[in-house]
């Protein structure tokens, strides 16, 4: 019997509490990445666990939405489901951020449609840097966008700033080179699982960025991409990360005035690099300035007074002696002139040089006397054609060495593209090696021709010689 205002007593202990990471774990994968209603259900409930004990509830139902509701209520979707998984993912080393944990972005709490799970890989202390700032541009840049994003990049990043992009190609990418160059952290934010890199040829740059800073994601490892929704939603994180943005070229409409929107949205001050009327790259650059949208930025300490930085002043380089001059660098600076020389030419005029110093060198030994000075007369003629023919040979050699480089050249980046275009390939695409064969096999063919060139002048210059000598031995017989 109980008393009145008692409870009924239970033979059996209360269920423990799940583990509160799991909680989250199992609420962001209920509300899905990206969820616009993660701040609702925060609000109502307070924390992963409270919505999970409250999972039956109609107020779960109303902050939460009937598809997620449905997700909730799936037998094999409860926290102890995640439990392997959390595991997994240290075993990989890639840090689990939940909503409650001390590294997690303050900047994200801000914002509604917050990450309630990040998944990170690097050092995320990071990600609460108040200068931090993003850049972000088109991901097929001039060469002017790259120079700019370069420069500022590798400004701000001596400043004490930390870069934060997305890891794509283009200006994404070089504004992470502009701080792993200076030695400086940097934050990419990625649009797929944190244990995939896109594109693939960034898998360096990505080792680079984790020694010293971070990469993050909201999509957890061994999930399936999202596709270009991913980097949509991925955009919002970088502006809410950023205390400014720097957009260095973008179009009118793209991925980058998104983030631009993003921002806009968030109330973080936006920054456009001016660029040429004629360039479509700078289209929604220059669109940004003219609507008032933006202030425009020419060089980093233009940013120095919104982001609380000081001008870095670098400490002067040591001096060092130079180092005395090679022979074969002193040749190289006898050859230039004043007139400007590209690299065949520059070739040509060294070897020339070489072969003169070679030829009086030996000369100047004696060893070949008995052919220069007895048959003076009879054999100037065979000399002079002789040196054309040697030079002519080594002329053919240095072009057949092009060649090969050249087709060498050619067959790496098709290599590079083949991997960049990796899954047109799996999906039925052309090769790209193979389309590119029919040059390559140009190259190699021309190098063939050079080769043989250059074995015909050797072996003439031979037959000279050998005529030479009989007619030296000639002349001793007659004496």
């Amino acid at each position: 019997m109980t008393r009145a205002g008692e409870g009924q007593l239970s033979l059996f202990p209360p269920e423990p509490a799940p583990d509160p990471l799991l909680c989250w774990l199992w609420l962001a994968g209920t509300l899905g990445a990206g969820s616009q209603r993660a701040g609702a259900v925060l609000d109502a409930f307070g924390g992963a666990q409270e919505a999970w004990e409250a999972r039956d509830t109609d107020a779960f139902a109303a902050a939460a939405g009937p598809a997620a509701v449905q997700r909730a209520c799936l037998p094999d979707n409860t926290p102890e489901h995640y439990r392997a998984f959390a595991r997994r993912c240290a075993a990989r080393r890639i840090r689990i951020l939940p909503y409650d944990d001390p590294d997690y972005p303050l900047a994200f709490s801000r914002i509604s449609d917050m990450p309630l799970v990040l998944y990170c890989t690097g050092d995320p202390r990071w990600l609460n840097e108040p200068a931090a700032v993003g850049m972000v541009g088109t991901r097929k840049p001039t060469e002017y966008g790259l120079r700019a994003a370069e420069d500022i990049g590798r400004g701000l990043a001596r400043a004490g700033a930390v870069i934060v992009s997305g890891l794509a190609d283009g200006l994404d990418s070089a504004g992470h080179r502009a701080a792993v160059g200076e030695n400086c952290p940097t934050i990419a934010v990625m649009g797929v699982p944190i244990d995939r890199t896109y594109p693939a040829a960034n898998r360096e740059l990505r080792r680079a960025i984790e020694r010293r800073g971070c990469v993050i994601s909201e999509y957890p490892p061994e999930s399936e991409p999202v596709g270009a929704v991913g980097f949509l939603q991925r955009n919002r994180l970088i502006a809410a990360l950023s205390g400014a943005l720097v957009v260095v070229e973008a179009k009118e409409k793209s991925g980058t005035m998104s983030t631009v929107g993003h921002a806009e949205r968030y109330g973080k001050p936006v920054f456009a690099v001016p660029g040429s009327i004629f360039s479509p790259a700078s289209a929604g650059t220059n669109a940004l300035l003219r609507d008032g949208r933006a202030k425009a930025v020419c060089t980093a300490a233009d940013l120095f007074g919104t982001l609380g930085l000081q001008t870095a002043r670098p400490a002067p380089a040591p001096r060092e002696t130079p180092r005395p001059l090679s022979e074969n660098e002193r040749l190289v600076l006898s050859c230039l002139g004043a007139k400007a020389q590209g690299v065949e030419e520059l070739g040509v005029t060294y070897l020339g040089c070489f072969l003169h110093r070679a030829y009086f060198r030996w000369v100047d030994d004696g060893r070949p006397e008995e052919m220069f000075s007895d048959l003076a007369s009879q054999a100037q003629e065979a000399r002079c054609v002789r040196s054309a023919q040697i030079f002519a040979a080594a002329l053919c050699a240095l072009g057949a060495a092009m060649q090969f480089y050249t087709a060498w050249e050619y067959l790496y980046a098709a290599q590079i593209y083949e991997e960049l275009y990796a899954e047109l390939i799996a999906a039925g695409g052309p090769s790209v090696v193979a389309a590119w064969m029919p040059r390559i096999a140009l190259e190699a063919v021309l190098g063939l021709s050079w080769l043989a060139l250059a074995v015909w002048g050797a072996s003439a210059a031979v037959r000279t010689h050998k005529k030479w000598k009989k007619i030296k031995d000639e002349q001793c017989i007659c004496e």
